[in-house]
């Protein structure tokens, strides 16, 4: 970065001890005192207007800007844009400030709009569980399997919705074997969705650097996705490649773009109008973040009314970890 700013200072200081010796070079040649003072006192002048006037335009009025920013900042309004007319050391300053004051304004409005979104979320369900109950309590329903089904869909609901919310604990990586931890998650999917086709196919010796607790969470937050939105089609295939776990689970039913597909592991992106499940867009930013965490990768496809959603793991034991 050009140090503007010091070079424009020293080139006021050269400008002050220069010309007074010139002017005093000129008075020993003519021998004119009282012309000399004269200059002199001209030249002060002008050069405390020139001072003056830099200062105030350089240092002290986008310091008072940035005053008046934090001011504004310290009473909530992030909105106020911070500009800088100069690539000198103080606009640099400027502009990494109003950085700052950007990145702010976005997480105060993912903020609102997270406190919005929940809201909303936990409203519907409890509303319907009190309607329930009221039912039952006063008579107007007759007790029956299918209102409590009812009632602990929607506790499950918020019970989905507490989980979203909590952010991805410290992973505690450690050495597994691919293939036991493979068997555990078909298990646990054909009891979820019997009618999920699953086509595995990985090594009995083959192993991986993993937590498996939060891979677990990331690979069922996929396939919660899956289960919601799936049709007629929904197919999980595990296999070994390239020395790598590849997961593929693709599902129909799926009602978005290729232009929304770059979306959706983004924070509280939902494309669902009437969320009325307790989805706040976290399930998939999560999994995306828990993966990537393990060096892995997630990306998904779409086809159609078809998404297929592609995880990669790097397969292998860490001799490191003791």
């Amino acid at each position: 970065m050009k140090k503007k700013i010091n070079f424009e200072i020293s080139f006021l200081v050269i400008l002050i001890c220069a010309i007074p010796i010139f002017l005093l070079a000129f008075v020993i040649q003519t021998n004119v005192a009282g012309i000399f003072s004269f200059f002199l006192l001209v030249y002060v002048s002008i050069l405390l207007i020139v001072i003056t006037s830099f200062i105030k335009r350089r240092i002290l009025n986008p310091l008072n800007q940035l005053i008046q920013a934090t001011k504004l900042i310290s009473e909530g309004d992030l909105s106020h844009q911070i500009k800088s007319e100069t690539s000198d050391e103080i606009g640099e300053l400027m502009k990494a400030f109003d950085g700052m004051r950007e990145q702010l304004y976005q997480f105060e409005q993912e903020r609102e709009d997270f406190i919005a979104s929940i809201s909303h979320d936990l409203k519907t369900p409890l509303a319907s569980i009190s309607a329930y109950v009221e039912a039952l309590e006063d008579g107007v329903v007759e007790v029956s399997p299918e209102y409590y089904q009812v009632i602990q869909k929607n506790i499950s609901a918020i019970s989905n919705l507490t989980q979203q919310l909590s952010s991805p604990e410290h992973l505690k990586l450690n050495n597994h074997n691919v293939n036991n931890w493979v068997q555990e998650l078909i298990k646990q999917i054909k009891i979820d969705q019997p009618r999920a086709v699953i086509n595995a196919s990985v090594s009995s010796s083959a192993g991986f650097y993993v937590d498996p607790l939060q891979l677990n969470r990331a690979i069922q937050n996929v396939l919660d996705n899956a289960y919601r939105f799936s049709v007629n089609f929904l197919e999980i295939r595990i296999f070994e490649q390239n020395n790598r776990l590849e997961i593929k689970i693709s599902n129909d039913g799926v009602k978005i773009n290729k232009d929304q597909l770059k979306q959706i592991f983004d924070r509280f992106y939902t494309n669902e109008e009437n969320n009325s499940d307790g989805h706040l867009g976290l399930g998939l930013f999560t999994a995306s973040k828990i993966i990537k965490e393990m060096n892995g990768d997630i990306k998904a496809s779409l086809n159609k009314d078809i998404i297929c959603f592609e995880i990669s793991l790097p397969l292998g034991f860490n001799n490191n970890h003791e």
